[in-house]
């Protein structure tokens, strides 16, 4: 509710939080709802496998714990390389083929009833860690690029907002549409969820800029 009521309280001060037009530049808007729509799809899985994993199959928490450092790890080594391979490519191709990486990883886990041990699932861990990690940087840069410097707190403060909501989003619903922690049907119900958050964060890739030429 307070979400709703904010932007009309804010087109009627003198002095706003938040310039609401940002979000009407295509850049800006992309990138940060495809920072949104990924962390969609990557936080509620962090909270649904270890879960599964103690509820369907019984598994001690540290065993988790290892594969799910496997997603951070990959997603801290993929920014490194993803903040330079944007001069090269562009944020429009990086951005698409993180996105599609990603839901590859998704992928991995199609049949939650085949998964066993944290290791059937620590290759789509590793893909979608990859693809969250070179998405994250040049999203967040195009974001960035379209405002000045006097906007720049602002904006870099709707671009952080946006990636909660999108977090709190994806664990909204994986409270509400998991009836049955024990079964696996129920794990596998939620993927809808995040591989459609991850198809919409590709198409609003076409929103970011392509390759810049150099001077």
């Amino acid at each position: 509710l307070l979400l709703v009521v904010f932007p009309f309280w804010e087109r009627r001060v003198a002095s706003p939080v938040v310039d609401f037009s940002l979000l009407s530049r295509g850049a800006f808007f992309g990138g940060g709802s495809i920072i949104a729509l990924q962390n969609m799809a990557m936080y509620p899985l962090l909270f649904q496998l270890p879960v599964f994993f103690d509820r369907v199959r019984h598994l001690g928490a540290r065993t988790m714990g290892q594969a799910l450092l496997a997603l951070t790890l990959a997603m801290m080594l993929s920014s490194v390389v993803g903040g330079r391979l944007t001069e090269f490519i562009g944020a429009r191709a990086q951005t698409l083929a993180g996105s599609l990486l990603a839901l590859t990883g998704l992928w991995w886990f199609a049949d939650f009833d085949s998964i066993r041990v944290p290791f059937d699932v620590l290759p789509g861990m590793l893909l979608m860690g990859a693809g969250v990690g070179l998405t994250s940087p040049p999203a967040q840069a195009a974001s960035m690029s379209t405002v000045g410097r006097e906007q720049a707190g602002m904006a870099g403060g709707v671009v952080s907002t946006m990636r909660y909501i999108g977090g709190v989003a994806g664990t909204t619903a994986l409270g509400v549409l998991l009836h049955d922690s024990a079964s696996p049907a129920s794990h596998q119900r939620l993927l809808f969820v995040y591989a459609g958050a991850l198809i919409v964060a590709a198409a609003l890739s076409a929103l970011l800029p392509g390759r810049q030429k150099r001077a």
